[in-house]
């Protein structure tokens, strides 16, 4: 689905077996966007929201989530949002910033993904007493060029 600015909107779901595992995965990292490696192409995301239908409950340690670009061809990575709690990345609904069932924008701003560039998502949780369901990102994007057109 596109505006008519040609800016796209897709949801990608986070892995629900992940939070519902006791113990949860030490390393609960997810890819949430891509550009493919071939043909040429560029794309441009402008914002990434985060929703979920039950939200995750651990009073006792944190549950937070970072947004990773990962930039394929000079093999670097940069943080675009560091989870804290209580603030953007907070996967838990006492944030007050995370609403069940409601799309909640925790990332705004221009990034530019060349062929293999990826997005991904980190993250940080122990033995939650609750554990989330429904989780999914909402994100918008438009495509820049494709196949040198």
């Amino acid at each position: 689905m596109a505006d008519k600015y040609g800016i796209q909107f897709m949801i990608v779901s986070i892995d629900n077996e992940g939070l519902k595992a006791v113990p949860v995965p030490d390393d609960m990292s997810q890819i949430i966007f891509g550009a493919p490696s071939a043909p040429s192409s560029r794309v441009e995301i402008y914002s990434i929201s985060i929703s979920c239908d039950v939200a995750v409950a651990d009073g006792t340690d944190a549950a937070t989530f970072n947004l990773v670009y990962r930039d394929a061809s000079a093999d670097t990575e940069t943080t675009l949002l560091t989870g804290a709690t209580g603030a953007f990345g907070d996967l838990e609904a006492t944030a007050a910033i995370l609403v069940a069932r409601e799309w909640v924008t925790v990332w705004q701003g221009v990034q530019s993904l060349d062929p293999g560039d990826s997005i991904r998502c980190d993250i940080t949780i122990t033995t939650p007493e609750t554990a989330g369901e429904g989780y999914a990102f909402l994100i918008a994007y438009r495509i820049k060029e494709w196949n040198g057109q």
